[in-house]
């Protein structure tokens, strides 16, 4: 199964949209800060949220 991310980089925090669904166009939405801390967090947020 695919996993469909956008990702707008700014320069104090990263918007993430993640599309759970392509069917029923269903979103999770996360903001965090543009930080190596806040990359770590996103991997971390991403690899949890498309585990199949």
């Amino acid at each position: 199964m695919k996993a469909y991310a956008g990702i707008d980089v700014g320069k104090d925090k990263l918007d993430v949209s993640w599309l759970r669904d392509a069917t029923t166009n269903k979103k999770k939405t996360k903001v965090l800060k543009n930080t190596p801390k806040g990359h770590k967090e996103l991997v971390t947020w991403l690899l949890k949220n498309t585990k199949y």
